[in-house]
């Protein structure tokens, strides 16, 4: 089981010791996981498809396009003296994002190497990490194309 995610309400439906090792990630003793041992061990990885990638997006993923105001310095206005009302400018920035818990990081690095290596793999906290890329140019020709299976979005 997944330690982050929620038990849900089957749970209920085992006993108090059932329950217990599965609330705290416990091994019963005297069981035998020797088959699932080498399960894991002989585990090949499927190849990332685009299919499973708009899953993730559309589970914990987000494309945001936000403003940035600057405050301009007075010496960038043109025949402004000291005491002259500055009015900021604005910049827009962008964002395509996909979140996952820190069980999950190596999936995010392979979701960069699928995005030729654009963006980065950070972390939020001890429990999440996400795949951000926000350059307007890394969006335009690589993020959106991969994402709509075309070649560009022109």
């Amino acid at each position: 089981m997944n330690p982050l995610g929620k038990l849900g309400n089957k749970i209920k439906y085992l006993t108090p010791d059932e329950q217990h090792y599965v609330i705290n990630n416990i091994q019963p003793e005297g069981v035998d996981i020797s088959k699932l041992t080498e399960s894991i061990q002989n585990f090949k990885q499927n190849k990332l498809t685009l299919e499973f990638i708009h899953g993730l997006f559309d589970g914990d993923g987000g494309l945001s396009v936000y403003f940035n105001k600057k405050a301009p310095t007075s010496s960038a206005l043109p025949n402004s003296q000291a005491g002259d009302l500055a009015i900021p400018k604005l910049s827009v920035g962008f964002s395509f994002t996909i979140v996952q818990d820190s069980h999950n990081l190596s999936l995010l690095n392979e979701i960069k190497s699928y995005f030729n290596e654009r963006g980065g793999v950070y972390k939020i906290n001890n429990n999440c990490n996400i795949y951000k890329a926000g350059s307007k140019s890394d969006l335009i020709s690589v993020i959106l194309p991969k994402m709509a299976n075309k070649e560009s979005i022109e």
